[in-house]
């Protein structure tokens, strides 16, 4: 996964010492995590970029999309 290089959480979102934000990190990926495997039947890079983005934009909370690109580096 790529994250766009303007992407970037506001301050509210990550604000903490560096095991806090670790914590929030680990709870966002963990989240990601059970959104997509909720359908395992369509696990579709771009179902997982939109659960990503949906994910990351809900975290951020202030309307900003938060833009990411899935590529398959498999093919």
């Amino acid at each position: 996964m790529k994250i766009a290089k303007t992407a970037s959480l506001p301050l509210d979102a990550i604000r903490g010492t560096f095991k806090e934000r670790q914590i929030k990190m680990s709870k966002i990926a963990e989240e990601i995590f059970n959104k997509i495997v909720e359908k395992p039947d369509d696990l579709s890079l771009a179902r997982i970029q939109e659960i990503t983005q949906d994910t990351l934009t809900k975290t951020a909370g202030d309307g900003r999309k938060i833009n990411i690109q899935i590529k398959d580096y498999l093919s």
